[in-house]
């Protein structure tokens, strides 16, 4: 079975190259069939200047057949005295093998820890016919391609390589300069274009950190529902780790300690947008700004229904203690003390 992508699914070349009925390519035999083009695309993939005349036209003449003259003797080893100037079986075989070792494209997929991504299914839109590979335990996917167009992360796959993110170190990096990798990041930015015969490095932007100085108590527990979010105290400031998720948003709760009612939402997040404006060329980050600055105000906590009947019952107490003639007493409504006079001397 031919294996090239030039060569694959063409039936005359593949009855040539299994040498069924005779069949050739020559000036006399299937001179302008489809698969001359193909076989002279082959030719100068080997040598570009083996058709200096006509190109790759499509049509088995002169030119094409003392291309196949001189590739016999240079690449198949027969006796020039020997060489049938058509297109045969051994033929056929070498330039498929010819092409596919030209057409392969390498794929490396990693993650922005440098950690390689295995078993990550990539598909490539090659001229409209899918070009289909995994990458291996290196995180390289190899693909024969013709024409090349827009690669493909499968996000299943992606999302069961990339893992929990969360709890990893935090890293300095660049949003802007993804090194030697082009930056993809998973449910929100997965295709790129990609050209055969090229090296392509993707790194995959799934985890961002945001770090903020609170301005108020982080009063109570922290609760988070929803996937995606992993919050850090830092002293006095906040990590909100963020991870890409399936698109829906995270909200982060306080719950106070008992018997005090009543969960306090912090701040609601979505991490796809977060991470996708952060590496996107034309994010809004004052709208991305506006959005996170509740991570720095946390809510204060609901007052305690037990401490609060205790403070009204010992003001209460504190009333009925005082004298009768304090209690409902009229006072002025300015009262300027003498002079030297403590507040403990003043007589009501």
């Amino acid at each position: 079975m031919l294996q090239s992508a030039l060569f694959a699914g063409d039936s005359l070349l593949q009855d040539i190259a299994d040498n069924v009925g005779g069949v050739r390519i020559s000036r006399h035999e299937n001179a302008n069939a489809p698969a001359v083009l193909k076989v002279q695309q082959a030719l100068l993939i080997r040598d570009p200047s083996c058709l200096p005349i006509s190109g790759a036209d499509g049509a088995f003449g002169g030119e094409s057949a003392a291309a196949v003259h001189r590739f016999k003797v240079d690449e198949l080893g027969v006796e020039e005295s020997q060489v049938i100037d058509d297109v045969g079986p051994l033929t056929v075989q070498r330039l498929d093998e010819i092409a596919r070792a030209s057409e392969v494209t390498s794929v490396a997929v990693f993650n922005q820890f440098g950690d390689v991504l295995a078993d990550v299914d990539v598909e490539v839109d090659d001229g409209g016919t899918p070009r289909r590979a995994t990458t291996d335990a290196l995180g390289i996917a190899k693909l024969a391609l013709i024409s090349g167009g827009k690669l493909t992360l499968e996000p299943v796959t992606l999302a069961l390589a990339l893992g929990d993110l969360l709890d990893r170190p935090v890293i300095a990096s660049d949003p802007n300069d993804p090194g030697d990798g082009s930056v993809i990041v998973p449910q929100t930015r997965t295709v790129m274009d990609i050209a055969p015969r090229s090296q392509l490095n993707i790194s995959v932007v799934a985890r961002v950190d945001i770090r903020a100085e609170l301005k108020s108590d982080l009063e109570g527990s922290i609760r988070v529902v929803g996937p995606g979010v992993k919050i850090f105290p830092e002293g006095e400031n906040i990590r909100v780790a963020l991870q890409v998720n399936d698109g829906s948003a995270v909200q982060a709760m306080l719950d106070p300690p008992p018997p005090i009612p009543g969960s306090r939402t912090w701040f609601t997040l979505v991490p796809n947008d977060v991470i996708t404006t952060l590496y996107s060329d034309d994010g809004d980050l004052g709208a991305l700004q506006q959005s996170l600055e509740p991570i720095a105000i946390p809510p204060p906590a609901n007052r305690d229904p037990v401490t609060v009947a205790a403070i009204d019952s010992e003001a209460a107490a504190a009333v009925a203690a005082l004298p009768a003639d304090m209690v409902g007493a009229d006072l002025p409504d300015t009262f300027v003390p003498t002079e030297g006079v403590g507040l403990d001397e003043i007589d009501g």
